[in-house]
């Protein structure tokens, strides 16, 4: 999905299957206004397949030819998980280059996963909701309290990436999984013996696919520390979550998304937070 100002770029096909944007709509149309002043317009990319890559480019052709300036808020980097050269092509810097052709003045990612992303895009800069406002979001939401309650980091890695925080009790998971078919195997953690009976714990990390990792910690969470209440806050909810055994094989009471990967919540214990409002969406049939 692309929006132009927050308004949705509505693409259509031709009978052959081309694609096709009306230039004259509603989404172009503070575009024009602006075109002769220093306004700077937002292009939002919520991606749902690699074909939006050539939406993006259209959109972006369109607006320079009106004189726009524009900026690109990027939800959900596609490939910022292949940020490195492994078995799998190193894809990041080859998607990366389509979107620096474009010459947005500057591109916002939402959640990068990590900083190969923003440092392979020009002009470019990381948000994290999870460190900033959805944190306190979530923290009223739960009725979070730093001196008793903790967050809790799945690896070290994601302990690296909430680094900046402080003032929190910490738990951090050390998961170990099998050379030879990467599955989860044990799953230890430090920091577990300090939380308290009726303690909440909240996971953090950037993105969730089936939740076998979060599954995993907050099990051991729960058996290490009884009585514990565990919350689980990522940006990125893939709806591939639904079809995993998080939700309702778990100890996990909620989990708090945002929507850069889905707009509506399918289950009872997921709530997504608005990126643009900052606020959390309430489902139909609520």
């Amino acid at each position: 999905m692309i929006s132009v100002n927050a308004v949705e770029v509505e693409v259509k096909n031709f009978p052959g299957g081309e694609i096709y944007i009306e230039r004259v709509q509603e989404a172009f149309s503070r575009v024009l206004e602006t075109a002769n002043i220093a306004y700077v317009n937002t292009v939002y990319w919520r991606w749902e397949g690699d074909h939006e890559l050539l939406w993006l480019r259209f959109v972006k052709r369109h607006l320079d030819s009106l004189g726009a300036v524009s900026q690109l808020v990027i939800a959900y980097m596609p490939y910022a998980r292949m940020d490195r050269a492994t078995n799998y092509l190193f894809t990041l810097p080859e998607v990366a280059d389509v979107i620096n052709e474009l010459g947005f003045i500057k591109v916002v990612v939402i959640e990068p996963h990590s900083d190969v992303a923003t440092a392979l895009l020009k002009n470019s800069a990381g948000e994290s909701p999870t460190s900033t406002w959805m944190l306190k979001a979530v923290k009223a939401e739960i009725e979070f309290n730093p001196e008793v309650d903790f967050l809790a980091f799945p690896d070290a890695g994601a302990q690296k990436r909430y680094g900046g925080l402080r003032g929190y009790r910490e738990v951090v998971g050390l998961k170990h999984r099998s050379a030879e078919t990467g599955e989860l195997g044990d799953y230890h953690l430090v920091g577990a013996a300090e939380i308290g009976v009726g303690a909440k714990v909240l996971i953090c990390d950037d993105l969730c696919s089936y939740g076998g990792t979060f599954a995993a910690m907050s099990a051991a969470i729960v058996k290490e520390a009884p009585g514990a209440l565990v919350y689980l806050m990522v940006t990125h909810l893939e709806p591939t979550v639904y079809r995993g055994s998080m939700l309702d094989g778990s100890p996990i009471l909620r989990v708090f998304a945002t929507n850069t990967l889905q707009n509506t919540a399918k289950h009872a214990k997921v709530a997504l937070f608005d990126i643009a409002s900052r606020k959390i969406i309430q489902n139909e049939e609520e």
